[in-house]
């Protein structure tokens, strides 16, 4: 998910509607709103319960909690380093479906910073993407794995908000998202890219290109990703939702024939 000063705005014009939404339908908890994309979820914070609950109203947002509630249970089946799984309770009826969470220890690390400062926090999750997917043609995938989706606790790393996890794509798929998404958030809110950040950028390319990722994704990634964004379901239903929810569609044109240039260069 990409964080731009707008999504601030959003946070407090809708923050009314959600405590609304929310009262109706369960008790009056002390609850906090939490922003997310226009995608049918409401998110909450259950302050005495320090928990999260996503729920909706529809069958498009309870297809989500449910792709995410799957998600949560393959992905902490396959990470043998943590012994219980954050998910609390899930609930899907005829006409509302919600997902509690634990809150993760830990924190997020600021996706729109250059890479120079969340280099570290990059490579540490491509190391954990290697040790939890296997290697094979089609893998099941998270399909937005940006640091806004990943906790950090020392050497600890957690990814979150499996909400396209039905799909399939094929290995590396969410590597390569990661790694492009730490220099094209950065240039798309901030208009940073350093010749440091091109150098860890090259260094972090390399890594991709040694984990034998399909050459579709490697030569051309935004190409790549726009065609399966607009062509799979599960994500153009939120891409025609919210615009800016991929970042790969909304990199500047200059900016992603830079990036390809430095893919294709001797230097990688």
């Amino acid at each position: 998910m990409i964080r731009i000063i707008d999504n601030y705005i959003n946070k407090f014009k809708h923050k009314k509607k959600i405590i609304n939404i929310y009262k109706k339908i369960f008790a009056k908890d002390n609850v906090e709103p939490i922003y997310t994309h226009k995608n049918n979820v409401y998110v909450v914070f259950k302050r005495k319960e320090k928990v999260f609950r996503k729920f909706s109203l529809n069958e498009k947002g309870a297809s989500k909690i449910k792709n995410d509630f799957n998600g949560l249970k393959w992905y902490y089946s396959k990470n043998k380093d943590i012994k219980k799984s954050i998910v609390q309770n899930y609930v899907s009826k005829k006409d509302f479906c919600y997902l509690d969470t634990m809150a993760l220890k830990g924190r997020k690390i600021k996706s729109w910073l250059p890479l120079s400062k969340n280099y570290k926090y990059i490579k540490k999750s491509l190391m954990h993407y290697k040790k939890i997917f296997n290697y094979k043609k089609n893998i099941k995938f998270h399909g937005d794995l940006t640091l806004e989706n990943i906790f950090f606790e020392k050497n600890k790393v957690t990814f979150i908000d499996w909400e396209f996890f039905n799909s399939k794509k094929y290995w590396g798929y969410d590597a390569v998202y990661l790694v492009l998404s730490s220099v094209c958030i950065p240039f798309i809110v901030n208009k940073t890219f350093s010749k440091k950040d091109q150098y860890l950028f090259q260094n972090l390319w390399k890594i991709l290109i040694n984990m034998q990722i399909n050459k579709k994704i490697i030569q051309n990634p935004f190409i790549y990703f726009t065609h399966v964004i607009k062509k799979d379901k599960l994500l153009n239903q939120s891409r025609l939702i919210s615009k800016n929810k991929f970042f790969p569609l909304i990199t500047p044109k200059n900016f992603q024939k830079k990036i390809v240039n430095i893919i294709k260069s001797d230097k990688i």
